[in-house]
């Protein structure tokens, strides 16, 4: 049930509080579980380590925290297309099992064995949906589920990072070519985690001032402010465990 995420959350508290967050990466193993669906067994990721860091991530203020932050925890066996948290996968009733079995009978044929994000996340909205959860579940599950929307936002920024990369080589210099490179400073940043955003940063301040006769004073003004703006995000992100 939720034994996982009670211990996952009382032993990083704990630990928070006797000692300050070190950075470093969670890492999860591969395990067999059972498809509470299908009977066939699935293979699916389960958290293996993690530090009190995972609470100062940004979804704190969401009240949402690893592995809930990540879509490795939800579930997806492909024999029958059930989607499910890892710490509520097998707790289905027999009246739910019908149901949930009925749902997805009807909609296999669509489904394969990999499917994007998007897809997942739309398949644990129509499953819970069949689930018997209280009013407080419910409303933690819609905060994960913002939490994993913004996830799969960060992911098209993810893949818009080469697209900009390649494709400011090939425009001439201007306020959308200048507003680009200040984006893809903080995407580096703050959403690919490289920390390498500082040269597109500085590469872009510099554009505004030699260019600051063509584009005009209103668009430098506005152009500073953001890189300001943007430098801030990326000082923060820099700091944060």
């Amino acid at each position: 049930m939720q034994t996982m995420r009670l211990f996952i959350l009382v032993t990083g508290l704990a630990i928070l509080a006797f000692a300050g967050a070190t950075a470093s990466a969670t890492t999860w193993h591969q395990t067999t579980v059972v498809d509470p669906i299908s009977g066939a067994e699935c293979d699916v990721p389960t958290p293996a380590s993690w530090g009190s860091y995972i609470y100062n991530w940004p979804t704190k203020y969401d009240g949402v925290f690893w592995p809930h932050a990540v879509f490795g925890w939800l579930w997806y066996c492909p024999t029958s297309g059930y989607v499910s948290f890892g710490d509520d996968f097998a707790d289905i009733t027999d009246a739910e099992k019908a149901k949930i079995s009925e749902f997805l009978t009807a909609i296999k044929p669509t489904l394969s064995d990999e499917i994007d994000l998007v897809t997942r996340l739309w398949l644990a909205d129509r499953i819970y949906a069949l689930r018997n959860k209280d009013d407080a579940w419910r409303a933690r599950y819609s905060r994960i589920r913002a939490v994993l929307l913004e996830e799969i936002a960060n992911e098209s920024r993810r893949e818009s990072i080469a697209l900009m990369e390649s494709g400011l080589g090939q425009r001439d210099v201007g306020v959308e070519t200048i507003i680009d490179q200040l984006v893809l400073a903080r995407y580096k940043t703050c959403i690919d985690y490289s920390n390498d955003g500082d040269q597109d940063l500085t590469q872009a301040r510099k554009a505004i001032e030699e260019n600051a006769a063509q584009i005009g004073k209103n668009a430098v003004e506005y152009l500073h402010a953001l890189s300001a703006d943007i430098a801030q995000q990326m000082a923060q992100y820099k700091r944060a465990p």
